[in-house]
């Protein structure tokens, strides 16, 4: 089973290039960066998804130039390539469909997509990290808090989930939670209180004068993140299909 993650785009898209060519691993790097934008990975960790390919034998050295090798794909990463690439933009295209519900959430252009998938594992990680799960989750959690005296953070991740497919670590929320009562760049967006102070088991929040200022911003932010994954997930799956 593949589980998205940056080090198999990055892995992907040189396959995809070798498959035909030879190139260095500056030349793979500044492929990778053209593809991916402003996702790009830097470039160590691409030379180390490349070394990786060359300890698996799915690439090995054409020739070489001075001290610069040039690589080309073996018959193994060829079949790699072909096994891989069809799972590979299909589950792409699910975290697409997850960005066009939360784009579509949050602006009401055109029509709600149909069609709805549950991200799983490693798929969600690589989501979240696309896609800014920080300014996502802040505009959800501020936007139902604007419609009720009080919210729960375990019932916000299962209204996501429900709604979107996915949803952020239990861990993290929690965290983020924290951090928005006590934003020092913003000021507190949120308010804080246990239901047993002895207790501390669970916690409820509502919205701050801070966070109601901060919301428009919030928002118009989070309505750009999720047009750039949608963007980004278009040119890397355009470039794995031509």
């Amino acid at each position: 089973m593949v589980s998205l993650s940056q080090h198999l785009l990055v892995q992907m898209i040189a396959s995809r290039d070798l498959y035909y060519t030879h190139r260095s691993t500056r030349e793979i790097y500044e492929l990778v960066r053209s593809v991916t934008g402003e996702q790009a990975p830097n470039e160590r960790y691409c030379k180390k998804a490349i070394q990786q390919m060359l300890h698996q034998q799915w690439i090995t050295v054409s020739f070489q130039e001075w001290t610069t090798p040039y690589y080309s794909l073996t018959d193994e990463g060829r079949k790699v390539f072909r096994d891989r690439r069809k799972a590979v933009v299909s589950k792409l295209k699910d975290c697409q469909v997850v960005a066009r519900r939360i784009l579509y959430d949050i602006t009401r252009d055109g029509e709600m997509p149909s069609q709805f998938v549950t991200l799983e594992g490693k798929d969600r990680t690589f989501f979240s990290y696309i896609v800014s799960t920080k300014d996502i989750f802040r505009f959800y959690v501020l936007q139902e808090a604007m419609k009720q005296p009080y919210i729960v953070m375990a019932d916000m991740m299962r209204s996501i989930e429900d709604h979107f497919g996915w949803t952020p670590s239990r861990g993290y929320v929690y965290q983020l939670a924290m951090e928005m009562e006590d934003d020092t760049v913003t000021g507190p967006l949120l308010k804080g209180k246990w239901e047993d102070p002895r207790m501390r088991t669970r916690r409820f929040w509502k919205i701050t004068e801070d966070g109601y200022r901060f919301f428009p911003r919030l928002k118009q932010d989070t309505a750009d993140r999720a047009r750039s994954t949608i963007h980004y997930i278009d040119r890397v799956t355009g470039y794995l299909e031509k």
